[in-house]
């Protein structure tokens, strides 16, 4: 058995990384959820751009704004898969 002195004041150093890292945070009992297009409500339309009886669309695509910004969050790896696209 091996026996290591600790000085009072490493074992308070120790302590706080220690309870730090079983914590995580201030509010340990809030979890972040996996985006989707779902919990971000881009499976919805939008009344972005174009006139108001017109589609919506962007100024410089025909493509709906939400499944743009669908789109660029999935291919930066930000938004998980829905349920109803697994």
């Amino acid at each position: 058995m091996i026996r290591v002195q600790l000085s009072e004041k490493n074992l308070r150093r120790l302590i706080r990384e220690r309870l730090k890292k079983a914590l995580g945070g201030n509010h340990p009992d809030e979890r972040y959820v996996t985006a989707t297009d779902d919990n971000l409500f881009l499976n919805q339309d939008t009344s972005h751009g174009g006139w108001p009886e017109g589609p919506s669309r962007s100024a410089y695509s025909d493509t709906p704004v939400n499944k743009q910004i669908s789109d660029y969050l999935k291919s930066i790896g930000l938004l998980g898969e829905s349920e109803e696209d697994a």
